[in-house]
């Protein structure tokens, strides 16, 4: 959801970067960094995320 997002917006939401990494980074990096096999959706979710950060607007990592 927050990928779709990014990629709408574009580079608007650069600023706001830090806020939702501070939200939702560490939070979903403990749950999918123990057991690969458990939340596979928000494993692949959060993949999209720092996809479409990385290509949307780098400068706000």
């Amino acid at each position: 959801m927050l990928a779709i997002l990014i990629n709408k917006v574009e580079d608007r939401i650069t600023p706001r970067i830090p806020e939702i990494f501070d939200l939702t980074f560490e939070h979903t990096l403990h749950m999918i960094d123990k057991n690969f096999e458990d939340y596979p959706d928000h494993r692949k979710n959060f993949y999209t995320l720092l996809q479409s950060v990385t290509n949307v607007c780098f400068s706000g990592m």
